[in-house]
């Protein structure tokens, strides 16, 4: 599972083609992410998120969601891919309703499934 959200974590953060411009703060999330650096990588995703970055919320969301370097916290997962979902990213709706499939259900019944349209 953790594969495939590593998976589509980097298609939304290093494709230009799924996210326009690429960002340097965004592929330094994300390689911190890929690294293991959890913490650095969810203090650069926070800073991006604040920024109005939609693919930084998912890769919040999915640091939560596991218990990457932080305490498993749903809630905060949930609101990270819903604000993303909101911003118009899919791969944060996608990871919701991933979670959903997989049994994370106060993860994906907190963000609508109408969230992106």
């Amino acid at each position: 599972m953790r594969q495939f959200f590593a998976a589509l974590l980097a298609m939304a953060l290093i494709s230009p083609a799924a996210t326009g411009t690429l960002q340097a703060e965004e592929s330094k999330a994300y390689a911190a992410f890929a690294a293991g650096k959890y913490l650095t990588a969810l203090e650069l995703a926070q800073k991006e998120a604040e920024g109005g970055s939609k693919e930084a919320y998912t890769l919040i969301g999915e640091i939560y969601s596991e218990g990457l370097g932080v305490p498993e916290d749903f809630d905060k997962a949930a609101d990270a891919y819903a604000k993303g979902a909101d911003l118009g990213d899919t791969d944060g709706h996608s990871a919701a309703a991933a979670r959903r499939t997989a049994g994370a259900a106060s993860v994906a019944a907190r963000v609508p499934l109408g969230a992106v349209a």
